[in-house]
């Protein structure tokens, strides 16, 4: 599995077929133990898992959505619709649980929202935003400017990163205003009226999306597959780092398998698969979990 090349100025995520991959499963919710905590659903993909159970006085396990069984929020003192689909959490204390009921009344103590198991969806605007700004660069032919593909891969990623949406929000409907564009002395696409624009929503990634607990795990697995020299090596350690640690913002829910994949490549020999990928031996399920996430994260990944 081969890790995309990152420049300075802007993130690349390589596609890889997905198709035919197993979906994740929901996972039931937490239990509560305090009085403000609620069950954590499922994802909205796989029906969501059952509802938490209910903690102390005043806390009552949460139901799941009418939509698809996955995670709602805690009944307060006002009505509370019930779940189509996870089961209500068992009332602890003085309070009854709720869920699978049209409301219910309970302490007004209020217990935060349960979360839900998929990682983000790039917003429709940020999306189109992100495509007719990729047009434009592509348009302009700078010696290291992007081509359609790893442009469209890239806005797959920088459109993951909820933190950063005002910034590329303000990127794109600069460049849909004037999309003027010049070339760097580095060869990079620059649009003559945004520059601030893109010099901000580019940093903002580069700033939010990396974890900083995944930078040990990613720097050895990216070393290790620097190291077997395979044909798609893009000769990029830093870059490989910083795109190895932004999977776990870009896809959150899917983080646990990334860091199981990161695991097991950190004891592996890597080698060269057919399609010229560096590739950890003996972690092909490792593998499939983590990209069958992704695909059920977000089916659009994989179309």
């Amino acid at each position: 599995m081969a890790l995309g090349s990152w420049t300075s100025s802007r993130c690349v995520l390589v596609a890889t077929a997905l198709a035919a991959l197993t979906a994740c499963g929901g996972k039931s919710g937490n239990s509560g133990d305090d009085d403000t905590s609620d069950g954590v659903g499922g994802s909205i993909m796989s029906g969501g898992g059952s509802g938490g159970a209910g903690g102390g006085p005043g806390a009552g396990g949460s139901g799941g959505t009418n939509a698809s069984g996955g995670s709602g929020n805690s009944a307060t003192s006002s009505a509370a619709s019930g779940g189509a689909g996870g089961s209500g959490g068992a009332g602890g204390g003085n309070s009854g649980g709720s869920g699978g009921t049209e409301a219910a009344t309970v302490s007004s103590t209020t217990g935060d929202a349960g979360a839900g198991g998929t990682g983000p969806v790039p917003p429709p605007e940020l999306v189109e935003g992100c495509q007719e700004t990729c047009d434009a660069e592509v348009a302009a032919g700078c010696p290291s400017g992007p081509t359609a593909s790893s442009c469209a891969d890239a806005c797959d990623l920088t459109t993951r990163v909820p933190a950063c949406a005002d910034q590329l929000g303000e990127l794109f409907d600069c460049v849909g205003d004037n999309d003027t564009t010049s070339c760097s002395n580095e060869g990079e696409v620059v649009f003559d009226e945004c520059v601030a624009e893109q010099l901000a929503a580019y940093a903002c990634v580069l700033q939010e999306a990396p974890d900083p607990a995944l930078e040990g795990p990613c720097e050895s697995y990216c070393g290790a597959a620097a190291d077997a020299m395979c044909a798609n090596d893009a000769g990029d350690l830093a870059g490989c780092i910083l795109y190895c640690q932004s999977m776990g913002t870009t896809f959150p829910s899917c983080r646990p398998d990334w860091v199981d994949l990161l695991a097991c490549g950190d004891a592996a020999e890597f080698e060269c698969n057919a399609d010229g990928d560096a590739e950890p031996v003996g972690c092909t399920a490792e593998i499939l979990f983590f990209y069958a996430c992704v695909c059920e994260s977000d089916p659009a990944v994989c179309d």
